[in-house]
């Protein structure tokens, strides 16, 4: 049997599913950050949140501004304040967090202030409206209704936003010091174009916070991973063991794992194929046993038993003739010798047969040398042995070739009839 090849570390099954559980909890941690931008993406587009929010915003822009106590205001003050407050994001220190582009003339987001009669007095992008004409609210779907609760007074952010359609729109109240509503911020924006302004920011935090949780899931899912499949590796590693005892004829290794799992259930199956192949393996030894004691007695009762039987009734004959005629009676007796002679030889062949004492601490070849030359001289027959070149031989695989030669030196001498013979050992390669 070849030896198994070494594997590189980094091929070993236990690092191919630590690389794979790794891999799985950055994937899921990645599948959960897009989830939670999709979620962000809803709430900013589907509910009432932006809403909310965009009214917070109208009412706590700082109005406390002398362009706002003017009366009537100051259309180009205002026109300079919206741009430095709205256009300039380093000017929304206070919390705002507003950053609308209301520069772009073709642009769907507004900006813009009204008197408390609905006339318009500024706004951005330029061109909303004409200073101290009435604004036409349908410019801005949602305004109709928000407008007159502005100008009354209305502080709740619930009553001073609302949705029509991708539209949003808020109004916020502007008070003088004596809380009396002079004009009215108006802020209109489209949601796409929202969530177009949004999302690099949104996407340059998500890609940040990504990157760090995915070094950290990465680290966390190796150190899991490797203790996990540690685990599996060391259980398919007495398997293998065991199977590699098997291999070489040992089944009485077993495989111990009592996990309810595929693995554990795969081991207790080949540990019933072990025992299974076990009792096969006995009751071949036991047959072959019975085999051989069989062969014995078709030998004892071809050869032995009948030269028994022959040298009694040659020494049978003798007893009769042994008055009468002496001289036949001790030919009778001779040829009893020599059948007795024949029968002690076959039976040291046979004991032989079964126990190969030629083998211990010798080779095939140099066995065959020696009972060759001694069984030629037992049996008459003259034997001549070719052995080519020596190769080293397993002893269960030298102990079954040699029984091969006992044999069929055996049958030489018993059905033959031949004076000479010749034993040839060659080897021969199959690849």
């Amino acid at each position: 049997m070849r030896p198994m090849p070494s594997l590189r570390p980094l091929r070993r099954l236990r690092w191919k599913l630590t690389l794979s559980y790794t891999l799985v909890t950055v994937g899921a941690l990645v599948a959960v950050e897009l989830l939670a931008l999709v979620a962000v993406a809803y709430l900013l587009l589907q509910t009432d949140v932006v809403i909310s929010a965009l009214a917070r915003a109208a009412i706590t822009v700082p109005t406390d501004q002398p362009v706002f106590l003017e009366d009537p205001p100051d259309a180009a003050e205002l026109d300079r304040w919206l741009r430095a407050y709205f256009a300039d994001p380093s000017a929304q220190s206070d919390g705002a967090g507003l950053r609308l582009m209301f520069d772009d003339p073709s642009g769907p987001n507004r900006v813009l202030v009204l008197d408390p009669v609905g006339r318009y007095l500024a706004g951005l992008p330029e061109g909303l409206g004409v200073a101290g004409e009435p604004f036409d609210t349908a410019e801005l779907p949602g305004l109709a209704a928000l407008l007159p609760r502005a100008i009354a007074g209305e502080e709740d952010p619930d009553e001073l936003a609302t949705r029509a359609g991708t539209s949003l729109v808020a109004a916020a109240p502007i008070r003088a010091e004596d809380g009396q509503v002079v004009a009215v911020l108006v802020m209109g924006f489209d949601v796409w174009a929202l969530a177009k302004s949004a999302f690099p920011g949104l996407l340059s935090l998500v890609a940040s916070s990504a990157a760090a949780f995915t070094i950290l899931a990465g680290a966390i899912g190796t150190v899991f991973g490797a203790f996990t499949a540690r685990g599996l590796a060391r259980r398919l590693h007495r398997l293998s063991q065991a199977a590699d005892s098997w291999s070489h004829g040992d089944f009485s290794a077993l495989t111990e794992d009592r996990s309810p799992d595929e693995i554990g259930e795969l081991g207790r199956h080949l540990n019933r194929m072990a025992e299974q192949l076990q009792n096969l393996l006995e009751a071949r030894q036991e047959l072959a046993t019975l085999e051989e004691r069989n062969r014995l007695a078709r030998d004892l009762h071809d050869s032995v038993k009948q030269q028994v039987f022959a040298a009694s009734m040659q020494l049978a004959a003798a007893r009769a003739l042994l008055e009468s005629d002496p001289a036949s009676a001790a030919a009778r007796l001779d040829e009893a010798a020599a059948l007795a002679q024949q029968a002690q030889r076959e039976l040291t062949g046979l004991v032989r047969e079964l126990r190969p004492a030629a083998l211990e601490g010798k080779s095939l070849v140099e066995a065959l040398r020696d009972h060759v030359p001694s069984w030629s001289r037992q049996m008459g027959v003259n034997i001549s042995l070719r052995a080519r070149e020596e190769r080293s031989l397993s002893p269960d695989l030298e102990q079954g070739l040699f029984r091969v030669a006992q044999e069929a030196l055996s049958n030489v001498a018993r059905h033959s009839g031949a004076i000479s013979a010749t034993v040839s050992l060659e080897w021969a390669d199959d690849g």
